[in-house]
């Protein structure tokens, strides 16, 4: 049940649920405690503007009190574009201008710096063009853009991510 906490049974863990837009359905993003400690992971979503949602919005007002008291230690979030996709072919999902957009949304909602701040980036699709593959054109689109100075990490398959 969204915004409500539930015990993972035999892990220390509880999760609750938050509702996420992805292109016209839900989707769900989850944050995960243990003891005082958070971590927040989000399914597929597209930013709010072109979703004509309010559910990063809500949810980064959720999250920004946890963030004040250095109790959320990380964010998962994907950008499955670059730059160059329109928001029309977008499908409820980010490119790094939205994504920053939204985790500037994220600083200003907590209201204090997020500098070296993780976020594991995710669900980058494949890309056909040639040049740079998609995972290395996304990084360097977030680092040009990151005024905030959050700190981006790319997921890979079978890496050990610490926050």
């Amino acid at each position: 049940m969204p915004g409500h906490s539930v015990t993972l049974a035999g892990t220390g863990l509880s999760a609750v649920a938050y509702p996420l837009s992805h292109g016209g359905v839900e989707s769900t993003a989850f944050l995960v405690r243990s003891g005082s400690d958070a971590m927040l992971y989000l399914g597929d979503t597209g930013p709010d503007t072109v979703e004509h949602s309010h559910d990063l919005e809500a949810l980064w007002k959720e999250v920004a009190p946890l963030i004040r008291a250095h109790e959320l230690h990380g964010i998962i979030i994907e950008c499955s574009y670059d730059n160059s996709r329109s928001d029309k072919q977008l499908y409820g999902h980010m490119t790094p201008a939205w994504l920053l957009r939204e985790l500037t949304s994220l600083r200003m909602t907590a209201g204090v710096p997020m500098k070296d701040f993780p976020v594991l980036v995710s669900h980058i699709k494949p890309s056909l063009t040639a040049g740079l593959p998609a995972e290395a054109r996304i990084k360097a689109q977030l680092d040009a853009g990151n005024a905030d100075g959050f700190r981006f990490i790319i997921a890979r398959q079978g890496m050990n991510v610490v926050f």
